[in-house]
Order: C-alpha cells, then sequence, then structure tokens
C-alpha cells in the first residue's frame, strides 16, 4: 500500500533521495546527476526519477530520440498504490547533451518541470553541468 497522505510530487521525495542512494552504490554504475520530478503531462500520482549515468548504454544516442525509460510498481524500497508507477528515466552525459541541443521530450519535460517548481536534485550536491542545461 501506498503512502496514506498525498501523493503527487512532492511526496516521494523522500523515497526517491533513498533510491538514488542505493544507486550510488552500485559497483558498475557511476551516477553523475538525479533529480526527481513531475511532468506536466503525465500521471500527477506516479513518481519520476531522472539520472545522469557515466557510460550508460555504451554512449550511444538513442535513433527514437528518446531517454531509456522503465516503469516499476510498487516494492519494499518504494510502496505505490496499485494503480501508482515509478518511472526511472536513464541517459548518459554525451546522450543529455544531444538530447539538450536536439530539444527531445524528455528535456522538454524536465525543463518545464523545472520552470513549474516540480524539479528537485538529489544528486549530486554540488552544481553540475547538467542541472544548468535544464535550468536554461
Amino acid at each position: 500500500m501506498g503512502l496514506a497522505i498525498g501523493t503527487e510530487y512532492p511526496a516521494f521525495q523522500a523515497a526517491a533521495r533513498q533510491l538514488v542512494l542505493s544507486h550510488l552504490r552500485l559497483p558498475d554504475e557511476t551516477l553523475l546527476f538525479a533529480a526527481y520530478y513531475a511532468p506536466v503531462e503525465r500521471d500527477h500520482n506516479d513518481v519520476f526519477v531522472f539520472e545522469i549515468v557515466q557510460d550508460f548504454g555504451g554512449n550511444v544516442i538513442d535513433e527514437e530520440r528518446c531517454f531509456l525509460e522503465v516503469t516499476y510498481g510498487s516494492s519494499d524500497a518504494l510502496p505505490l498504490d496499485p494503480d501508482q508507477r515509478l518511472h526511472l528515466v536513464v541517459t548518459s552525459p554525451s546522450e543529455f547533451d544531444t538530447a539538450v541541443r536536439e530539444g527531445w521530450r524528455h528535456v522538454r519535460e524536465l525543463q518545464e518541470a523545472v520552470r513549474r517548481g516540480k524539479f528537485q536534485k538529489l544528486y549530486p550536491r554540488k552544481k553540475s553541468p547538467w542541472e544548468a542545461k535544464l535550468r536554461g
């Protein structure tokens, strides 16, 4: 069962932060940037986490101009209601730069979330070039 108090952004900020912390401990992946956000045009009850991972996907640029997005249901680490999903959106630095330059859908969603105050950087604590690109 999901959280009893509100399920819309920012209700899952602490859980999203814990998920990102667990990803920082993965031995084969170097997490460079992570954020919790709420896209305007998507289900407001779902949870969205965006990550930039060093060398993700071999730094190949997706031909369909879309970041990898995987959806998950409820888990012990992130309890959700039956109709909720976690959307984990992942890319590499080189694909992200291409997406910003070309205006891909995921980048537009992230930038709109920033503008609307529905974006929280989770990692790193210091300023990053990726955050600056999202803030425009």
